[in-house]
């Protein structure tokens, strides 16, 4: 509570929203607090049986010397595969604004051996740098503003350049009668928005292109600035 009154007064000196301040003390609390469950999660999702993030990672257009970004890069889980596709010459950024997530992100790069430069940031705040690829990914439905951060990050990108999301949803077959359940998961564990379209968000800047997996439960969307 303590730290939560202290953001509060500093937001408020600074003219930011209070609850903006408080929504991303809690977030980034939140996250603290699952780093150390990542690996755990992503076995209960599928996601790392079904490899989601290799399988997605491979339908996007990048290649050899690349420079990627990845907001939102957690424990990064998805460098190893990022790696590979821009191999050695590439170069690839994570950027995370949770400290636990971070710390766990430079063990695994240090444990792997993984050229990846890595940075402490809210998503909201990082300033871009060159790239022809910036990756969000499992993270957009927890962005404070995510469709103006989706047109801030357009509007930075160079033609030609990509902007994708990976993300999760209920399965095509299923969809009604899991998505209340699949919602309240996004909501109280993950603080997340469930009524986000990340495929419709991204559509309405440019020419969107979808891979889904798993029968829909998860996917991949991108579009590449004319």
């Amino acid at each position: 509570m303590q730290d939560l009154a202290k953001v509060s007064t500093l937001a408020a000196g600074k003219g930011f929203p209070v609850s903006r301040a408080i929504r991303n003390v809690e977030v980034r609390d939140r996250y603290n607090r699952l780093a150390p469950y990542i690996g755990i999660i992503d076995h209960l999702l599928l996601i790392s049986m079904c490899r989601i993030r290799a399988r997605a990672i491979q339908h996007l257009p990048i290649s050899s010397a690349h420079t990627v970004v990845e907001l939102g890069c957690g424990t990064g889980r998805n460098f190893p595969h990022l790696r590979s596709a821009v191999s050695s010459s590439g170069r690839i950024i994570g950027v995370e604004f949770s400290q636990s997530m971070l710390d766990r992100a430079h063990a695994l790069v240090r444990r792997k051996s993984l050229a990846v430069e890595l940075v402490g940031e809210d998503i909201a705040r990082y300033e871009l740098p060159p790239a022809d690829l910036v990756l969000l990914s499992l993270c957009y439905h927890t962005l404070e503003h995510p469709v103006q951060t989706l047109s801030r990050i357009w509007d930075s990108l160079a033609p030609g350049a990509c902007l994708a999301i990976i993300d999760g949803k209920p399965p095509d077959f299923a969809d009604g009668w899991l998505r209340p359940f699949g919602a309240k998961v996004l909501e109280t564990l993950f603080m997340g928005d469930s009524g986000l379209r990340p495929w419709e968000n991204l559509a309405r800047l440019g020419n969107v292109r979808m891979k889904k997996f798993l029968l829909g439960a998860y996917y991949v969307c991108w579009a590449v600035k004319p």
